[in-house]
Formats: structure tokens, sequence, C-alpha cells
């Protein structure tokens, strides 16, 4: 399965998620002191990390053939998604906050990494929906079809999602109001 999997030592904390053989996929969280350095560019740093680490907790969640996402920590909370589900899991402990949707899964998988802004979580799946959950418990807010495929491609700029999809149309959904703009 997918599994999420902490490591400890001190003081540095840092989560990667790696892809693996067959579409697997991993997220470690690892606390570390020094000597390997990951680049985490698209959080704001880097994280040091020295060897060995000490597995502190796991999570498994089911696999998918292709997932393209990536983790997104914020304050202790994780999430990442496999195939059509988002998972928040607690950064200390590996325990599971909540997944969406509860019972089965999205019809399609989801396309993009997480984006946490405002107490809500933001992701497009591969049918073309823009997804808005609050970020706390994993309820869905809102959601915004285009009856179109989406890309792997989200972003989130003054309460604005922008994103392409597979008729060559580019998308920008206010947030607040759910409305299009422009």
């Amino acid at each position: 399965g997918v599994q999420a999997m902490k490591f400890t030592q001190r003081p540095w904390l840092a989560i990667a998620s790696f892809g693996l053989i067959s579409g697997y996929s991993s997220i470690i969280a690892a606390q570390s002191s020094s000597a390997l350095s990951i680049d985490t560019a698209l959080s704001g740093g880097k994280a040091n990390l020295s060897t060995p680490l000490a597995l502190n907790w796991r999570f498994t969640a089911t696999p998918t053939s292709f997932n393209r996402t990536n983790a997104t920590v914020v304050g202790k909370r994780v999430y990442f998604a496999t195939g059509g589900r988002v998972y928040a899991l607690n950064s200390e402990s590996g325990a599971q906050a909540w997944k969406f949707p509860i019972d089965e899964p999205l019809p399609s998988a989801v396309t993009t990494t997480p984006i946490v802004q405002n107490g809500s979580i933001y992701f497009l799946s591969g049918d073309g929906k823009l997804f808005s959950l609050k970020a706390d418990t994993g309820t869905l807010d809102w959601q915004f079809d285009t009856r179109n495929s989406s890309a792997n491609a989200l972003t989130i700029e003054n309460g604005i999602a922008y994103f392409g999809t597979g008729n060559g149309k580019i998308w920008a959904i206010d947030t607040q109001t759910h409305d299009t703009v422009g």
C-alpha cells in the first residue's frame, strides 16, 4: 500500500514524498540534525538529516497505479492524496485525522498536490473538478466542475485558484464566491 512513515532524530523535522516502483508512494517524516540535505524548495527551505533514523510511525493507504501528488505539511498535519482519496495525518503520531471521501473513493484520481490556505484544502481530480475541503475536518466545503479533464497543476494566488483543463482552457475560480473570474 501507500505508506507514510516517521523517523526520529533531533532537532529538524522533514517530510518527504517518494515515488516507488509500480506507482506506490511513501511519505516519510524524519527528525534529524545534519548530514543529508533535502531540498524542500516548494515549502521554502532545506531539511538536514543524519543517519541512522529510527521509525516512529507508519501509515498505509491503498496504492494507485500512478500517483502524481506530493505531501503538504501545515502545522502538525500532513496532507496527501493517493488515487481518489485525500488524507490528513497527525505529523507527530501518524494517526489519521480524516480521509475524503469517507466511503468510496472519488470516481477520478486526485491529480494535484493538496494546497492548504485559510483553513481550506484545495485539489483537482482528473475529471476536471476543483474541490475545497475544510482542512480541520476534511468535510466538503464546495466543488467546481469544469466538465473536462483537469491538468496536474493548481496554484492559488490572492484567493483565485488557477488551473488548466484538457481542452486547453485556463480557469480562474474565486475561492470565496466559487465563481469564474474574468
